[in-house]
């Protein structure tokens, strides 16, 4: 990740960062917990453990933290599947929310990870959200990987945006009423 991506990207998730808190405080029996993988030259934990989203401190990602020139994005889709079977994941919890944020092509074998993710229990319940940051992004791969024809990319990487889409997506992850008022 160039010096300018990892820019956009620490800055877009520092400001999106009030606007998820906002969308928990929407939905609190849900709970908002944030993970996040780093990915170029091979992938790791960026934040390993789920930590609330009340206590998020987005570290930013320098562009030194990964080789420029490889995006292994199978890597990080096989990491993630790791963290979607059960255990470590509830048997019982709404679907979480992926989000894939790229802004380069792939450079290993992204389609096994792709399919290893999607086997996993949770993988195949997600809700996805694809984010490309700059021109190079692979918007072909980032509509593979949400697996609907009727879902797009976004459209940029506007905090706002990405705080929409959550909103959107807990709404589709969780539609049953966040009030006490019993429903027969």
């Amino acid at each position: 990740m160039t010096g300018h991506r990892a820019a956009q990207l620490n800055f877009a998730i520092r400001e999106a960062v009030p606007e998820m808190r906002e969308v928990a405080e929407i939905h609190p029996t849900a709970g908002l917990e944030i993970r996040a993988v780093m990915f170029g030259a091979g992938a790791q934990w960026h934040m390993e453990e789920p930590v609330n989203i009340d206590s998020v401190i987005w570290r930013d990602v320098s562009a030194d933290d990964n080789d420029d020139e490889a995006c292994d994005m199978g890597a990080a889709f096989r990491l993630a599947a790791r963290a979607l079977h059960v255990p470590p994941m509830p048997r019982q919890a709404p679907p979480p929310v992926l989000a894939l944020v790229s802004g380069t092509q792939p450079t290993d074998d992204w389609r096994s990870g792709l399919r290893e993710l999607a086997a996993t229990p949770w993988g195949s319940q997600a809700v996805r959200i694809a984010i490309p940051v700059g021109a190079d992004a692979d918007h072909g791969v980032l509509q593979e990987f949400l697996s609907n024809s009727e879902l797009r990319p976004l459209d940029s990487f506007a905090p706002r945006h990405i705080a929409a889409a959550i909103r959107w997506a807990e709404t589709v992850a969780n539609p049953w009423p966040t009030d006490d008022v019993d429903v027969w």
